[in-house]
């Protein structure tokens, strides 16, 4: 009766919010649901209950508190209309807009939580009544129920039994922890009081059962019918005389052909594995060859706490990953694993900036250029140092870098002294032999005649040549190319180029509002108001914050750095960014092409590929196509050919003088 009590008081259970992305919270929750094989009863509870938690309590939701903010969270796709003018008549009153990402693990964990406890209903008073519960009264329950789960814990547990055990050999058993695997047998009398002897020795629920006398009902039970019907197997790691000693609990689910994917790694209390033990879990994991068809794209939490990955080959240590593409694609889609990496590329630091900007609190990037971005995203930068390289203000720099940056500039400048290879037109070539015959009519010495024609053809040749980039500057832009050259865009390279034409403002107006995350009707000044306030903290993040799961990083990576220097660039000339804080994204996003590419052709092939995996996807690329021939065409093109990569580092904060530019 006190769980009735409970059940079906009426508290406020859910408060006064909503979600800008409930629609596809809930798909995602009724996805994994459908991916699990709830019952329809678990189901639709997780689709009403569940669901309007998370919207109205759950904590780690992002406040929407502007229309900025709905459109950096339903980027790439535009902020629907009713949203806008709902927007214009909220007041100090409105009910509160979150987002909640339906991948957070805190979501997930209470998820998974969830599920644990209705399960366990069948076979007890709320089996057929799980509607009439809502989401904090089944949460106040299980936290009941676990609470006393614990005190029957203390006051008595059953004895280990050898025969439901059956020990797993290893061919290459680690020898460092001392235990063995042992597999819970399926088809014993004993399964279930040696499910309630794990549970006692790890103080976990996996043999927790309603009736511990009878052993039914509850988490045991529920737990206990998967592994009885083939569905799961659970193995424990143990040690000690007749293998007594539980260290880690297992379970893994049996799909229907008998593959094994990973679903629990506990240690005791259900915190991570102790280290020791890890290596002893990879044996495990690669014997029983779980998540052989899954991989990179679904390895489970308690191995990403660990620092446990699957590779195409096998399971391993993330430290243990060499191939730079795959750590990074492993830690792209498990962020968990990043603190573990010791030494990171340039490469991943550039992706984790743009997904997981938070993991940097405790570590800072070791890439220049990514650590200043990421201080200009959490306004971190010291403005009243203002020291200049490329003639731009570049907020805490240090003196000494600004006047080695300057001398580079220098340097850069005389050599772009460069013969000019435009021939004479007809006009010079009439006057400059007027002038010969008119010298010798004059009589004039042929050689002193000779000699004029000469000199004026030298001065014309090593004369500097005026309207153009510096090198890094040049280096910048070159990389927007492809899409340059795609829409035969005149004057983007010419730093004489005051601004865009009309008729190019209003081929391109749409695209760059759609591109920044604004409506298609913003004015220009409420362009100019939104990227002061986002640009120089959010340009890195642009088209990867929201990578699909089978994205891959690198070529994702090229996409953004070519469609950001075109845009950065383009704006300019619009007059929606103010000069600096263009040249300062530019230079940024010049440098983490520097980092990430190790030339043209390599940079150029990863844009290819990048492209064709954005539109495969159904995302729209309003800027042009790119083939292959238009690739090896750009390759041969003068602007790639006289732009050396990496050249300059497009943006160098720290006194290097040992550096020759």
């Amino acid at each position: 009766m006190a769980e009735e009590a409970v059940v079906f008081a009426k508290p406020s259970a859910y408060a006064p919010r909503n979600a800008l992305n409930a629609g596809p919270l809930k798909a995602d929750i009724a996805r994994r649901s459908a991916a699990r094989g709830d019952s329809e009863e678990v189901r639709a509870w997780l689709v009403n209950h569940f669901f309007r938690h998370l919207v109205a309590n759950f904590e780690p939701a992002a406040p929407i508190d502007s229309l900025d903010a709905a459109r950096v969270k339903l980027a790439p796709a535009a902020v629907p209309e009713w949203l806008e003018k709902q927007w214009k008549c909220r007041d100090a009153n409105a009910v509160p807009l979150v987002w909640i990402d339906p991948a957070e693990p805190q979501l997930l964990a209470l998820e998974t939580r969830l599920v644990e406890f209705l399960n366990a209903r069948r076979g007890t008073a709320l089996e057929g009544k799980l509607a009439r519960v809502n989401c904090p009264q089944a949460l106040a329950l299980w936290e009941k129920e676990h609470a006393a789960m614990a005190e029957k814990i203390e006051r008595g547990w059953r004895q280990s039994n050898p025969a439901a055990l059956a020990p797993l050999l290893l061919p290459q058993q680690p020898t460092t922890a001392g235990g063995v695997f042992v597999e819970l047998l399926p088809d014993t009398r004993t399964l279930r009081a040696e499910m309630a002897f794990e549970s006692y020795a790890m103080r976990h629920c996996l043999g927790q059962f309603a009736d511990r006398k009878a052993l039914t009902g509850g988490y045991g039970a529920s737990y206990a019918e998967a592994i009885e019907a083939g569905k799961m197997r659970v193995f424990s790691f143990r040690s000690g005389e007749n293998n007594s000693q539980p260290h880690i609990t297992m379970s893994l689910h049996v799909d229907e052909h008998g593959a094994l994917r990973v679903d629990q790694v506990k240690g005791k209390q259900n915190r991570p594995p102790v280290e020791r033990y890890v290596d002893d879990l990879i044996a495990c994991l690669n014997h029983l060859d779980a998540n052989a068809d899954h991989g990179a794209d679904d390895i489970p939490d308690d191995c990403a706490r660990i620092g446990v990955v699957r590779t195409p080959e096998d399971w391993r240590r993330i430290e243990a990953v060499t191939d730079v593409a795959l750590q990074t694609r492993l830690i792209v889609r498990h962020p968990l694993l990043f603190p573990r990496v010791t030494n990171p590329a340039p490469l991943l630091e550039w992706l984790v900036a743009a997904r997981e900007p938070r993991l940097f609190a405790q570590r800072p990037p070791q890439s220049p250029a990514a650590r200043y971005a990421l201080q200009g995203a959490t306004g971190g930068i010291d403005e009243a140092s203002g020291f200049q390289t490329e003639g731009v203000p570049w907020p805490g720099m240090t003196k000494e870098a600004a006047q080695y940056n300057a001398a580079c500039l220098k340097a850069d400048k005389v050599k772009r002294r460069r013969r000019k290879k435009k021939p004479l037109d007809w006009t010079e070539w009439g006057i400059l032999i007027a002038l010969f015959m008119a010298g010798k009519s004059l009589g004039l010495p042929v050689w002193a005649l000779m000699l004029a024609v000469g000199c004026f053809f030298f001065k014309r040749a090593v004369c500097p040549e005026e309207g153009v980039f510096s090198e890094r500057r040049a280096f910048a832009l070159a990389l927007a190319l492809p899409v340059v050259d795609a829409q035969k865009m005149t004057g983007f390279f010419e730093p004489d180029t005051p601004s865009l034409t009309d008729n190019t403002i209003a081929q391109y107006r749409s695209a760059f509002l759609h591109y920044m995350e604004c409506r298609a009707t913003a004015s220009d000044d409420e362009a100019r108001a939104h990227l002061a306030a986002t640009l120089e903290s959010t340009w890195f993040r642009a088209d990867l914050h929201n990578l699909l799961p089978a994205d891959e990083p690198r070529i994702a990576l090229a996409f953004a750095i070519v469609r950001m220097a075109f845009f950065v660039r383009n704006a300019l000339l619009m007059g929606w960014i103010e000069h600096d804080a263009a040249w300062r994204a530019l230079l940024l996003n010049a440098r983490r092409a520097q980092d990430c590419f190790t030339g043209w052709g390599d940079f150029a092939r990863a844009y290819l590929q990048g492209r064709e995996q954005w539109v495969s996807a159904f995302r729209a690329d309003p800027l042009g196509s790119f083939s292959e021939a238009a690739l090896y065409r750009l390759l041969g093109e003068r602007l790639w050919l006289k732009t050396p990569w990496p050249g300059l580092a497009a943006f160098e904060p720290k006194f290097t003088p040992q550096s020759k530019g």
